[in-house]
Parts: structure tokens; sequence; C-alpha cells
């Protein structure tokens, strides 16, 4: 008998969630470790409207610069769909009970932090 078992499966995801994930971390929550830039897509869009949100447009994705001890900016990370996508996936494999927040919709802040890191780096690294 096998220690664990994988199983693989699908989750449908609203794109005002993660839109609102997205938004909450470039508001700030991130702010700590990093700041954005190319957030014109994120921010300008009209919240009444974001079911609509294009998520796979090309305008859609924004940069993270990551801040060094000496508070110089240094790396940046272009996170866009495919980036999202695979930082959802990091999320529920390392960091499940902050997935599941997500997906019960009782995201916060810390959320949506964990959330970018696993976008970036692929693990939390601060925090």
């Amino acid at each position: 008998m096998t220690d664990k078992l994988t199983i693989q499966f699908d989750v449908e995801i609203e794109p005002e969630r993660l839109y609102y994930l997205i938004v909450t971390a470039i508001d700030g929550e991130i702010g700590y470790w990093s700041c954005v830039s190319e957030t014109r897509h994120f921010t300008l869009f009209n919240l009444d409207n974001v079911e609509n949100f294009d998520f796979t447009s090309p305008e859609a994705y924004f940069n993270v610069h990551e801040r060094d001890d000496d508070g110089e900016y240094r790396e940046y990370f272009r996170l866009d769909f495919d980036e999202f996508k695979s930082g959802l996936r990091v999320m529920a494999k390392k960091y499940p009970r902050h997935f599941a927040d997500f997906i019960n919709d009782n995201a916060d802040g810390i959320t949506s932090d964990v959330f970018i890191q696993c976008c970036c780096f692929g693990e939390i690294v601060y925090g």
C-alpha cells in the first residue's frame, strides 16, 4: 500500500474572485516586500463590470519588483494569466489552508500575499 495518493482535479474559479485577490495584493498587501508597476489594466477597470474582465488579454499583467535588504528594488516578475494559474496551483499544493480560504470566499490580505509570492517564487519567502 502507498503512503499517499495523488488526485488531480479541475476547479472552476469565478473571474471576479481572482480579480479581487490580485487587486488586494496590488493595493498594498505585498508592499512590505515589493512594489508593483504596469497595473493600469487592473486598477482602472470598472469593478461593476469585473465579470467581463479578460485575464487572457495581453494587457492583463503587472510587474512585481522585489525589494532587497537595503530598500532598493532589484529583480522583477511579470505576472500574467499563466503565472496566475501557476500561482494558484502552487498555493493549492503547498499552502492548502490559504487556497481553501480563497476557494471558500474567505480570502484576505494574507491570502493575496501568499498568492503573489506563489506566482513569483513558487513558495512563501516573506512573512
